[in-house]
């Protein structure tokens, strides 16, 4: 029950996250928290949907081989939706990349977990002053942010998940990436979000990925 865990609880989301949303709380002992949580029957319709593309791609594909490829790309993502939609998947990789991150010193980080307080359909996090997106080029401008540096900062970033760690985000589009800004150092920092979707690669993928 949410009164067992939580103090307090706002039912109306602050935020959208895909397959969930995000809730505001504060646990027994004080702390602000963050809670996603997974929309109901999300998961049947999900892989509903997904089914009925895929034969509907399969007939079409009868009359023109282009629709063969949308076909593959559902049944690809067929075999991969359970770790979106289970998120207990998206606390291991928060985790994963959040201590690789504290490893190579990086400025940039994930969200802290509260690890036992997760399940399938949701999970708790600390609660996060963001101060923008990253491309919002009016806020960046305001906060004195170099916007190329920042973008040069970003694809290290990525780069290092890829080519280092061989784990990484596969959806770092601008609404999974937000900034903090210390106003003492004037420093913004990276807060990488929503590890629901990634992707892991294989060995040969790694050594050829370095290779290139």
């Amino acid at each position: 029950k949410v009164e067992e865990v939580f103090a307090s609880f706002e039912w109306a989301p602050v935020a959208s996250a895909s397959i969930a949303q995000v809730h505001r709380a504060e646990l027994k002992d004080g702390s602000a928290v963050a809670v996603k949580v997974r929309h109901a029957h999300i998961v049947g319709v999900f892989c509903g949907d997904l089914s009925r593309a895929i034969k509907i791609f399969d007939f079409c594909a009868r009359f023109n081989e282009v629709f063969k490829v949308q076909a593959d790309i559902c049944r690809a993502w067929e075999r991969e939706a359970h770790k979106e939609l289970d998120l207990t998947y998206e606390v291991a990789a928060t985790t994963e990349v959040g201590r690789f991150l504290a490893s190579k010193r990086a400025s940039s980080r994930t969200v802290s977990l509260v690890p036992e307080l997760s399940a399938p359909s949701a999970f708790v996090m600390g609660w996060e002053q963001l101060h923008c997106k990253v491309d919002d080029k009016d806020a960046l401008a305001v906060h004195g942010v170099d916007a190329t540096a920042l973008a040069r900062h970003f694809a290290h970033v990525m780069c290092a998940q890829i080519f280092e760690l061989g784990f990484f985000n596969a959806d770092p589009h601008p609404g999974n990436v937000a900034l903090r800004f210390d106003e003492s150092t004037g420093t913004a920092r990276l807060l990488l979000l929503d590890w629901g979707w990634t992707h892991r690669l294989t060995t040969a993928e790694l050594r050829g990925w370095r290779d290139l």
